[in-house]
């Protein structure tokens, strides 16, 4: 990661990316007390209705653990990587569109929301870095290839028409 610049709403992403998993964790819990409180007002004897009760709310404890550590890493990776921006894209726009929308939910809806927004820019942010980086390199490649060409014309090597034609034709490609 040193190697990259950090992108400009990458913070940003990563502290909602904290609050979500936050959310997921209280979800998590919620899902333990409400295991135990169903459970208790049913007063149930059957064992294989307990087991199923207790098998169905740990799973969906594990499925909100996951999602929390997903969310986590991602965030985080956010700050630097395009494509980790682009898993959030995704993830955020599939909960806005199934859940968020058909709930109404406004507190999800703006925390997914700009969730989505920040990852987009970051998005954004991402390709203008690489743009800038792109034309750097090709303004370095035409600048050493300009020399090359002008040390091979003074030893006598090419002619002047032959030093003329390449060098057109290299500021052509880089147009």
């Amino acid at each position: 990661m040193n190697n990259q610049r950090k992108l400009k709403y990458g913070t940003i992403v990563f502290v909602l990316s904290i609050i979500n998993v936050v959310l997921l964790a209280i979800i998590g819990i919620g899902f333990i007390f409400l295991n135990g409180f169903i459970q208790m007002i049913l007063n149930v004897e059957f064992e294989s209705t307990s087991d199923i009760l207790n098998i169905v709310f740990n799973m969906l404890g594990l499925i909100v653990a996951l999602m929390a550590v997903f969310v986590l890493f991602a965030g985080y990776k956010a700050q630097y990587s395009k494509g980790w921006n682009i898993a959030i894209v995704v993830v955020c726009g599939f909960i806005l569109l199934s859940y968020s929308i058909s709930s109404f939910d406004l507190f999800t809806i703006a925390l997914y929301g700009s969730l989505l927004v920040f990852a987009i820019l970051n998005i954004v942010d991402a390709n203008n870095q690489e743009s800038s980086t792109y034309k750097a390199k090709s303004a370095t490649d035409l600048e050493s290839k300009l020399k090359a060409l002008n040390d091979l014309f003074d030893k006598g090597l090419i002619s002047h028409e032959e030093y003329q034609a390449s060098r057109q034709e290299a500021i052509r490609k880089i147009d």
